[in-house]
Formats: C-alpha cells, sequence, structure tokens
C-alpha cells in the first residue's frame, strides 16, 4: 500500500533575502567606518547598531557617532542600519582586498514609526493565536525552535487577510536561539503565509550567546555542525567544489509515466523502480559575473542528503534526509560561499522547508569552519620558567628576591599557555617551608619570598615551576640550592668562573655609577639581573649546581591530568543523605569581599570544579549547592589541592662556612605567612548578616524572584526587560573578542562595557548591599538564588554621579532579608571557607646592596644603565641571566670605591 505523502507535506517557499559575498577568502580581513549622524540637525547618533546582513560582523557607534566594522572578507555586502524612529537604512557595499571603506549615514526621522511604536501589556485572543502561527511558520516546529525566543514580540504587527496571514514589525526582531548560541536582530521586511506556503524575507545580525555552562557550549558546537550538514549553503557549497556526491547528496526525477504524488515507506524496494538519478556536479555552469555560478534544475526532484538523519527520514531502509523541490526552470545562481542569489526561483518541502530561523546560521559561520586549520604539535606546547636571586645565600629573616622569564617552544602561542606559576621552597627534611602561585605577566614573573627568623640553617631547594609542565615526560624544571646560614656564620670564598663572552665594565661618573654590558659577537642574550653585593660581607659563593633538574616522568602520563593553571582551580562534591552524589545541583560560590559569585553544575558522580577563579590572596567564600526550586541540594565538600610528589635529590652538596666575630644583623620584614595553608574549613557561629541598609527611597520597579525563575538560558537579567520600563539588556562583543552584557537604562546610558562608552556613567549594581564594578560579574549567579531585585531607574541625587543613571539592587536568598535569626551554621549546606590564590608581585627589602630584576639587552646583546653612587669599600657586581637558547650565562667584577 503506499501512502500520498509528497501530498500531505506543506510546502515552503523561503525568499529571504541574503547578502553577497563573490569574492574568494583572503589573508587580510577588511574593515568600514564611518559616522552615523542625523540628516537634519547634522548631530552624532550614538548606540546605533550598524551591522552587515546575515553574518556576525556588526558594530555599534560610540557617543561621536562614529563605528567600524571588521573582520570581513573581500565581497559585496549589505551594510544595514536599524534604528525606531528612524527611516531604515540600506546600502550594498563592495569590499576590496587592503581597502578600507568609509560610509558616512545619514538617517532621517519616520515621524509615523514613532506614533506606530507603543508597547502594549495585553493582546487579544485573535494577536495571540496569529503570534503562535507566526513562530511555528517563521521559528519552524522543529525541537530546536522550543530552544528560541522573540524577546520583544510587541514589535509585530498581525493582520489577516482573507486566508493570508500578514507580519509587519515596527522594529528589529530580538531572538534568543539557545539552541545554536546567537542572539539574532532579524529586520523583517515582509511575512505572508497563505495557508500552505510561507514567504518572508528580511536582514540578520547574529550575535554569539553567553554560554551558561561548559556543557550549553559544546551543545551549541555541536548543534551548529549538525544544522550546517545539509543546510541550503552547504549544498550550494559542495555543488562549487562538485563535491555534492561525496558530501552525501543524491538527486533523482519522477521516471515517464510515473504518479509523483504517491510515496511507499520503502525506498530500495518501490521507490528506486519510480525514480531515475542525475548527477548534479554536471549540471554547475559558471555564471555570467566573476566569482558566480548556476545551475539548471529539472522543475520538479527529490533530493536526498546522507549525512544526517531526522524528521524527515521518510524511508524506512534508507535513512536519510528527503526533501522535494521546485524550480520555475530558470537557473539558480549562487556565489563561492554558497549563497543563493535568487531564491525566489525555487521551492523546497521536506526536511530543507523545515529548517528556519532555529536553525540558521551565519554565513561566516561557513567560512570560519572551512577555513584551514593550524594544528598544534605537541612541541608548540613547551614552556619553561628561567629564573635568578638577588644573592647566592641568606639567613634566616631576609627576603630571597626571584626575578624570571618563561621561555616558550612557540611565542606565537603565549597567550594560550600558563599564566599562574608554582614557587616552592623546601626543606632539606623534605617538607615545604614556601609553596604559592604567582602571577605571569606577559612572559615575566617577579616576587619575594620571606625567611622566617627562626628558620633553621642548611642547604634548601628552591624550585620553579607551572602545573602545564608536569604533562611533559622528563621536562627540565628550574630549580637551584639556596643556602641557609647562621647570622653568625660566614661562608668560605670559592672562585667562580664566569663566562667569557660575557663582560661588565663600571665606572664613576660624577655621583652615579654607570655600567656597561657587552658579549661577544653571535651571543644573543636574551634577558639578565644585575645584584651588587658587600664584598667585605657577602663575598661571592655559589653552591654546586643541581646534576639533573628534570621530572622523571613517565613519558606515556595521562595528559588530561594536569590543567592549564590560568587562575585559581577549586573542586569539590555535592552529597546527599548516606553521601550519595547529587546530580545537577547548581553550586553557587560567592567571594564577599571582591563582590564575585560564580556558579557550577555537579556532574553525575556529583562532582564540580571552578577553573580560573581570579582570586587573589587569601579570601573568604561561601559555597552552597541548590536545586531548580533554590533550595539545598546537599552538603559541599571540597576537596584539598594536593601538592605534586616532585622527586627531592638524594643527596646535599656541602656549603662551607667560617664563625664571625660579630653576628650580622638584619632588618627583619614581618609581612609574611612562612606557612603554605592553601585551603582551610573556617567553622562559623554568628547570626545571619541582617539586610542591607536602602541607600535609595523606594524603588521604581520591583521583581520578585519567582518571576525570574524561568530564565531563559538561567541568566535572570535577561528576564528583567520584560518586567522593567525602560531597560534594555544586549549581548555584545568587546575589543578583545569576549561577549558581554550591556544594560541600557532609559535608552541612553549603560552599564557592563566600558569600551562602548568610557565616559558614560554606570547605573549602581548592588548584590545584597555590596557594590559591583560590572554587571557581568552577576549574570551567572544562578535565578533560583534571587529574592527579589529592585531597580531605580530615575536619577538619584543622593548616590551622586553613581546613581545618576539609577541602581539595580539584587537581594540574594543567601542574604536573609526576610529572617535576620537564624545562625549561618543552620542553613542546609551552606560552608564557609578561606581560600588562598594566587600572589601578586610586592615590594620588599632585598639581601643584596643594590638588585635591578629585569634587564633586557638590545639586538646586539648590550646594556646599560647608571646606580646611585655607593660608599667608599669594595663592591661586586653579579650579572645572572640566560640567552636565547636557555642557557644560563653569569660574569661579575669586583668596583672598589675611594
Amino acid at each position: 500500500m503506499t501512502t500520498p505523502l509528497f501530498q500531505m507535506l506543506p510546502k515552503r517557499l523561503l525568499t529571504t533575502l541574503f547578502l553577497t559575498v563573490a569574492a574568494p577568502l583572503f589573508l587580510m580581513a577588511q574593515k568600514i567606518t564611518g559616522k552615523v549622524s542625523d540628516i537634519q540637525s547634522g548631530e552624532a547618533i550614538p548606540f546605533v547598531s550598524v551591522f552587515l546582513s546575515n553574518t556576525t560582523f556588526a558594530s555599534e557607534t560610540d557617543t561621536a557617532g562614529t563605528y567600524q566594522v571588521a573582520g570581513m572578507t573581500p565581497g559585496r555586502y549589505t551594510l544595514a542600519v536599524r534604528l525606531i524612529g528612524y527611516t531604515p537604512y540600506y546600502q550594498s557595499v563592495t569590499l576590496t582586498a587592503g581597502v578600507t571603506t568609509t560610509i558616512d549615514i545619514k538617517l532621517k526621522v519616520n515621524e509615523q514609526e514613532l506614533a506606530m511604536v507603543n508597547v502594549l501589556a495585553q493582546r487579544d485572543k485573535v494577536w495571540e493565536k496569529n503570534y503562535q502561527t507566526f513562530l511555528n511558520e517563521f521559528m519552524g516546529t522543529s525541537a530546536s525552535a522550543r530552544y528560541c525566543k522573540v524577546l520583544n514580540p510587541w514589535m509585530l504587527e498581525l493582520e489577516e487577510k482573507g486566508k493570508d496571514l500578514i507580519a509587519r514589525a515596527n522594529g528589529p526582531l530580538e531572538i534568543e536561539n539557545r539552541y545554536l548560541g546567537y542572539k539574532v536582530l532579524y529586520d523583517l521586511r515582509s511575512f505572508r503565509f497563505d495557508g500552505q506556503q510561507t514567504f518572508y524575507s528580511g536582514l540578520t545580525s547574529f550575535l554569539p550567546l553567553l554560554a551558561a555552562s561548559e556543557r550549553e557550549a559544546n551543545q551549541w558546537t555541536q548543534n551548529r555542525a549538525q544544522a550546517f550538514l545539509g543546510s541550503e549553503i552547504h549544498l550550494f557549497k559542495n555543488l562549487v567544489s562538485r563535491q555534492s556526491a561525496t558530501a552525501g547528496y543524491e538527486a533523482f526525477v519522477d521516471k515517464p509515466g510515473e504518479d509523483p504524488t504517491s510515496r511507499s515507506r520503502f525506498f530500495y524496494q518501490d521507490q528506486q523502480k519510480k525514480l531515475q538519478a542525475f548527477n548534479l556536479d554536471s549540471l554547475v555552469q559558471a555564471g555570467s559575473s566573476p566569482g558566480t555560478y548556476q545551475i539548471r534544475l529539472p522543475r520538479r526532484f527529490e533530493l536526498h542528503s546522507n549525512s544526517s538523519e531526522g524528521a524527515y527520514s521518510i524511508y524506512r531502509d534508507k535513512p536519510c534526509q528527503v526533501a522535494w523541490i521546485e524550480t520555475t526552470g530558470r537557473p539558480l545562481v549562487f556565489n563561492e560561499d554558497g549563497l543563493l542569489l535568487n531564491p525566489q526561483e525555487w521551492s523546497v518541502s521536506g526536511y530543507m522547508a523545515n529548517r528556519r530561523i532555529a536553525e540558521t546560521l551565519p554565513i561566516n559561520y561557513l567560512i570560519s569552519n572551512t577555513a584551514p586549520k593550524k594544528i598544534r604539535s605537541e612541541s608548540d606546547w613547551l614552556e619553561t620558567p628561567l629564573f635568578t636571586t638577588d644573592q647566592p645565600y641568606y639567613r634566616p629573616g631576609q627576603n630571597i628576591q626571584l626575578s624570571g622569564m618563561m621561555r616558550y617552544s612557540n611565542p606565537t602561542y603565549v597567550d594560550s599557555l600558563s599564566k599562574l606559576l608554582r614557587v616552592e621552597l623546601l626543606h632539606p627534611e623534605k617538607r615545604m617551608v614556601y609553596a604559592a602561585k604567582w602571577v605571569i605577566d606577559e612572559g615575566m614573573f617577579q616576587g619575594s619570598l620571606p625567611l622566617p627568623d627562626t628558620l633553621s640553617t642548611g642547604m634548601y631547594l628552591l624550585r620553579v615551576y607551572t602545573q602545564w609542565m608536569l604533562n611533559q615526560g622528563n621536562q627540565e624544571i628550574s630549580q637551584r640550592w639556596v643556602p641557609i646560614i647562621a647570622k653568625d656564620e660566614k661562608p668560605i670564598s670559592t672562585v667562580i668562573h664566569g663566562d667569557s663572552t660575557l663582560t661588565i665594565r663600571v665606572s664613576r661618573r660624577e655621583s652615579v655609577l654607570e655600567w656597561k654590558l657587552e658579549t661577544d659577537p653571535g651571543v644573543a642574550l636574551h634577558w639578565l639581573s644585575l645584584s651588587v653585593l658587600d664584598e667585605r660581607s657577602t663575598p661571592l659563593v655559589y653552591p654546586e649546581p643541581l646534576e639533573n633538574n628534570s621530572l622523571p616522568l613517565s613519558p606515556d602520563a595521562d595528559r588530561k591530568h594536569f590543567l592549564m593553571e590560568r587562575g585559581i582551580t577549586l573542586t569539590g562534591e555535592v552529597v546527599g543523605k548516606k553521601d550519595t552524589p547529587v546530580e545537577d545541583a547548581q553550586v553557587l560560590l560567592v567571594v564577599p569581599r571582591l563582590g564575585l559569585s560564580f556558579t557550577a553544575i555537579s556532574g553525575s558522580d556529583g562532582s564540580f570544579r571552578y577553573s580560573n577563579l581570579p582570586i587573589e590572596g587569601t579570601q573568604q567564600i561561601i559555597i552552597k549547592a541548590l536545586n531548580g526550586k533554590g533550595k539545598s541540594a546537599g552538603t559541599v565538600k571540597i576537596h584539598l589541592p594536593e601538592q605534586p610528589a616532585l622527586p627531592f635529590p638524594d643527596t646535599l652538596p656541602v656549603f662551607p662556612t667560617t664563625p664571625l666575630e660579630e653576628p650580622v644583623r638584619i632588618v627583619y620584614d614581618t609581612d609574611y605567612n612562612a606557612k603554605a595553608i592553601q585551603l582551610n574549613e573556617v567553622g562559623v557561629k554568628a547570626k545571619r548578616t541582617p539586610p542591607p541598609p536602602k541607600i535609595y527611597r523606594q524603588p521604581d520597579y520591583t521583581v520578585q524572584g519567582k518571576d525570574l525563575q524561568n530564565a531563559v538560558g538561567g541568566n535572570f537579567l535577561v528576564a528583567l526587560q520584560g518586567r522593567v520600563p525602560g531597560i534594555e539588556i544586549r549581548e555584545v562583543r568587546d575589543g578583545d573578542g569576549f561577549i558581554k552584557l550591556v544594560i541600557y537604562v532609559r535608552g541612553n546610558t549603560s552599564a557592563g562595557f566600558r569600551s562602548l562608552s568610557q565616559k558614560q556613567p554606570q547605573p549602581l549594581i548592588l548584590v545584597d548591599g555590596v557594590p559591583f564594578e560590572d554587571i557581568n560579574q552577576v549574570a551567572a549567579l544562578s535565578p533560583s538564588m534571587v529574592e527579589r531585585v529592585e531597580v531605580v531607574t530615575r536619577a538619584e541625587p543622593q548616590l551622586g554621579l553613581r546613581g545618576y543613571v539609577g541602581v539595580i539592587s539584587i537581594f540574594t536568598k543567601l542574604n536573609g532579608s526576610t529572617s535576620d535569626d537564624t545562625d549561618l551554621n543552620d542553613t542546609p549546606g551552606m560552608k564557609t571557607y578561606s581560600i588562598t590564590g594566587y600572589t601578586l608581585p610586592a615590594a620588599s627589602k632585598p639581601g643584596s646592596l643594590l638588585w635591578l630584576p629585569n634587564i633586557t639587552p638590545d639586538l646586539f646583546g648590550k646594556a646599560e644603565g647608571t646606580l646611585p653612587l655607593l660608599p667608599k669599600g669594595d663592591y661586586r657586581f653579579v650579572v645572572e641571566g640566560y640567552d636565547q637558547q636557555g642557557q644560563l650565562m653569569k660574569t661579575s667584577t669586583v668596583v672598589t670605591i675611594d
């Protein structure tokens, strides 16, 4: 029995207006610059969206009305400017390689549109029914459409004309597509649905969204790849290269005399007898203009896409996507990027018709994902820290001054490598005396290790490495012996032979000392340090070098075990009753002193991880696990960080000393903590913090937390848009390529993205009374944790400039604003910890007389400078550093000051 499936499937005619990109890829990206102003007054118009249709290339005018759109390849585009209250501006622009295009835009006020724009709180039932029909036809009815939402539906005007549904928009439709991870701005030019076919056109701009979790980001990557395979652009792109058959496409036309309306469920048993295959690639010809192609297809044929399965896998014995296509008989014209330039010449049914805005990708997704990718080799990821100290030995109570540089096997990847360095000092009995994480800034690091006054004497091991290095078997780390001698001891001087290729000369000139460093031709110095020592009290003595400073790790060690440290990592688990793991718990971490909050999701084993936390010094944190209803999900257990079990040398070198007649006097630096405490739990027994005092009068609007629970993507800030008039929240890309939230209050001021408007004041953002400098810091706060949000949109004189734009005050359930008599320990699942983060360089008294930690020679290996004149006596100038190959170089000279 056969079923007329073709008659049952509605036909969709998609006439979306695409831009044209006719040129191939070039190495140099192009840019468009210009200014947007009012055509009557001539005044600049700030915060206007300027974009290239159907791409992610977009910009926004600054306070001077200027804009810049960059990163495109040469070709022809449609430049679009759309601002409520002004007539839309569209212009076709052709970009040429190496040429910056300047386009000044003058917008004309649209009085009719200004009168039409209004937000209706309620719509009648007819509008609601028509709106649902519009969504089904515009978004599609696939599962992906459920992840899409129109944020400003009030912009739509829906009208029934006979059997047709007509849609118009008073401004760009803002669509949040959490299936593909884009915020889509769609400037709807026309829409008509006649009950069988859908016609619509418009200009589109894509802005990448912020992923709520790593899991969501990975899912977006998979969804985009799946949406791309079998798409219209994917088909025509493969037709350009005549590779459509290789990409999995097959085309069939009805044999003469066969009924085209009858289709069975079995292709190989029945339909193959009724259909005749034809070769798509053989029909492709060069177009009439450069960079274009054309193909003349049968007026009616069946297309199979074997690259994926889905709802339109019609045949039981052939799991492929099936589409039916009708053409006007005229050639279809497309360009090298697979863009169909005359879509009105065909109509599609089946799987292609079901792909609507919910599965539409920007055309530069194709460009970025088909460009050749450089595969990094293992050797590209090697990094080694090289360091020097200001003295050859120390006494208790002194500070070890340490300075160094990172040596990378491939310097072009410096931004992708470690940002934290582990510095450790070990006692001869193999116990840790000092352990800290220092910041690596542009490949350099510097700091001070305080030595306790009670530290025992002996040979200590100082080592410096990154956690990422531990993945590389037999990789060398930087380590050296550091002798600690008593205050009444003096080392016996030894002869140290310096490098003959390195020379330092010191001369006195009036009230300063001039020094010059020179090398032999061919010696490539990279980085050096200079110490000045008192020759009488600090003779030049260096301990024996380490014979083996490599890590004897297994070459086949798990490379994923040690992560790249670019911030503080914190791990733990959420457990319920009987220590059973709790999955999908929202773990909220708050750093009160910094005004920061972070969220993580527990896995199937209850474990969670925070990576790259920007925590400096010792900070107290509050952490709690919540379920979807905002209640305690269990107990949070933090895993104490483990120190890597690195080897300690079997034998200690000898460092001979002799007694001193008078002990050395040392001015102690007491601002240190000798113990390396990484993480300690702190017991808290105190009343809950009372609600923060009101620093403003009555709020203009209050949104309860229960109304924010269903925020799309878990971002409760976006949910404020429909509930607080005058607030608009966008996601834009900053100068570094990161997506940021921007809040517009009263239409002309912003918060959270300073690069858009450096001089614009920001709303005052409070979380439980703690001010936040950036709205992006609170975007990750779980909606289930929000009790209410109070918004002041008026200028608040009591707050001065900070309150000029208004106030956004967020009250969380952790603050306990509804109860102030409960102990924190009585809150189920809440834990308070003290965590030690990374250490920033801090000035401290060096052990040497003078210390120049960072000297960069010129291209000829030379360096020079001046030092203050020292009192009479003998002084040793010690230079120590590394050449371009990472080899240690050292020299010294004694200077007598008369």
